[in-house]
């Protein structure tokens, strides 16, 4: 399909203004609606103005003038922002779960939103920077196969899993107990190794060992996770319910979630972007170090 619509995005966070900034460039409208409209105006307004969308003050006005409206709150939202669009979202409209969350919470979204015919449950498989929709994806729900129909165009790498919402999540997660395990690992290897002050030559080794497609991963996975520890604290607990689920026992995934609570709320690393990745590491050794004695 070659219809360009109406793009609408709840939360106007990173990966929603990536998506949003990729459908721009693509030449779609696109509206936006986030909680901090009203706190924080300016901010909003500003990065609205850099991709030409129109801000929504209430998400009733953006699901009445939006084809396709794509979710990316977080997961202790996104069952009450799926009951509020259930008031105003019409059967031929996309509602497009893309937050990091349990597929018990998103079959509990998709209730919430009367079981829309047109739910997808968006799992996002790559860093969504610089590529917004075109990032790899694997779908779930009624809407699944609809939607990789309309955006293919854009899209090459949409998989489709089966109408279920949840299933998507379920891959999301279980790759993500890895994901965020290997960057909680390199941390605490870098911490160890800068006490020491052999950083360098350890991750020269582990490039030399992995191979050198590992180098550029290191960046992205330092970086990444100061910028978004809180938010993959919570996909962590997310892990540890489906884990749970199961019966299976979550030592990593709880080690994997200490570190990223650490860094959350070590208030001098999380958020800020350094531009070199050595830039990091004494605040790295703090963190480690003063949460010791941190149960795991």
């Amino acid at each position: 399909m070659n219809e360009k619509l109406n793009i609408g995005i709840i939360g106007f966070g990173e990966a929603g203004y990536e998506f949003a900034k990729s459908f721009h460039l693509a030449g779609y409208n696109i509206i936006i609606y986030d909680v901090l409209v009203e706190s924080q105006p300016d901010v909003i307004n500003e990065k609205a103005r850099n991709i030409s969308a129109l801000v929504a003050m209430t998400i009733h006005e953006l699901v009445v003038k939006a084809d396709a409206i794509f979710v990316f709150t977080s997961s202790t939202v996104c069952v009450k922002i799926a009951e509020v669009c259930a008031e105003s979202i019409k059967n031929d409209q996309f509602y497009i779960d893309c937050n990091s969350a349990s597929p018990q919470t998103k079959q509990k979204a998709w209730e919430a939103i009367h079981q829309h015919p047109k739910f997808v449950d968006l799992a996002v498989m790559g860093p969504v920077p610089g590529k917004g929709i075109k990032v790899p994806m694997s779908l779930s729900g009624p809407g699944a196969s609809s939607f990789q129909k309309q955006f293919e165009n854009l899209n090459q790498e949409i998989k489709i899993v089966d109408e279920l919402p949840g299933s998507a999540a379920l891959i999301k997660l279980s790759r993500s107990s890895f994901m965020k395990g290997l960057a909680a690992l390199l941390l605490e290897t870098i911490a160890l190794s800068e006490t020491n002050k052999v950083t360098e030559a350890v991750l020269d080794s582990l490039v030399e060992t992995i191979g050198e497609d590992f180098e550029p991963l290191i960046t992205r996975l330092v970086k990444g996770t100061h910028q978004h520890a809180t938010r993959r604290e919570k996909e962590m607990e997310a892990v540890i319910e489906l884990q749970e689920a199961v019966g299976q026992q979550t030592l990593m995934t709880e080690a994997s979630k200490q570190i990223l609570h650490n860094i959350a709320n070590h208030s001098s690393i999380e958020n800020e972007i350094m531009e070199d990745l050595s830039d990091y590491y004494p605040h790295i050794v703090k963190v480690f170090h003063q949460n010791k004695k941190s149960s795991l």
